[in-house]
């Protein structure tokens, strides 16, 4: 330590009488003596910062731009996709309504197994030709006895039934990747779904909709009817988009008929139905239930999860 301090002081003492002894660094020497402000600009602000270069704002805009596109992309994407996969595995299951199964997976699933049974048909021909031109060449030569194919092990049924889904997955991927929208938003990509583009027409949006509801709240201070539009508008941001588009023209009718937007508690009842409706219970069950509950409490028993 004392070596060091020794060096440390040594140096101090040589610097000083190179400056001292020269007459360029004594005359700075003695000039920034009493002007520190002067000796810190010239020697001192360049070691304590230094200014950042300039970055280009387009070049960064542009980049922000292009990331947010993909991702507006790609969220679509996977949209459309979470339903497929759901699809997919409705129709290879033979799901039921209660299981998560819909119209659609069951036309989907019909369509599987038709197709499955005609590529089967085509594969036992074209083994049934193969063998007999065999048996043709084999005929010209020794002839020998067909060999018989060894059966295995008898499958049981839940295998038999892994197998048949094996089978009709690839067939379900293909049909089900052929629907380009499923409604409601859920639908493939393209270059609507990119962010540049989607900016482009908030203006539009944000002025129809603001064109609507002040010609709705107009209306309300005119005191007048709701139009069969207004009716329908209300009624879909009640129920949400996803059921509205989901359901039939004979359900929407009557979702209006009903007044959902009206009161929170209609809404719920009904909401509340629907659910047990897809849960499979009977129409008179459903009746007990909204009875019991009117009266008290009455919860959902898993005998009642059956369809009519």
């Amino acid at each position: 330590m004392l070596t060091s301090y020794a060096h440390f002081i040594f140096q101090a003492i040589a610097k000083a009488y190179e400056i001292l002894t020269n007459r360029e660094k004594r005359a700075d020497y003695d000039h920034f003596r009493n002007r520190p402000d002067e000796y810190f600009q010239k020697y001192g602000s360049s070691v304590l910062w230094s200014y950042a270069p300039k970055s280009d704002a387009s070049i960064i805009v542009i980049f922000f731009l292009i990331a947010g596109s993909a991702f507006t992309y790609y969220a679509q994407k996977n949209k459309w996709q979470t339903v497929a996969n759901h699809l997919i595995k409705a129709a290879v299951e033979d799901a039921s309504a209660r299981e998560g199964g819909s119209t659609e997976s069951i036309e989907i699933r019909d369509k599987a197994l038709t197709i499955l049974a005609e590529r089967k048909k085509k594969k036992e021909e074209e083994e049934s030709a193969a063998a007999t031109n065999k048996t043709n060449g084999s005929s010209n030569g020794s002839t020998s006895s067909p060999v018989k194919k060894k059966k295995g092990p008898k499958m049981t049924g839940r295998e038999k039934k892994e197998k048949e889904w094996d089978e009709l997955r690839p067939i379900c991927i293909e049909l089900v990747n052929q629907i380009d929208d499923f409604g409601a938003g859920f639908r493939k990509p393209t270059w609507q779904d990119i962010l540049v583009v989607k900016m482009a027409k908030w203006p539009y949006y944000l002025t129809c909709y603001t064109l609507w509801w002040s010609k709705y709240a107009f209306r309300r201070l005119r005191k007048c009817e709701l139009s069969e539009e207004e009716k329908e508008v209300l009624t879909k941001n009640a129920v949400g988009e996803v059921t509205w588009v989901a359901v039939s023209e004979e359900e929407r009718e009557n979702m209006i008929k009903l007044e959902l937007w009206k009161s929170t508690e209609d809404l719920a009842d009904w909401k509340e139905e629907q659910e047990m409706k897809l849960a499979g219970l009977s129409k008179t069950r459903i009746k007990q239930i909204k009875k019991m509950r009117k009266r008290g409490s009455a919860e959902i028993l898993e005998e009642d999860l059956h369809m009519e």
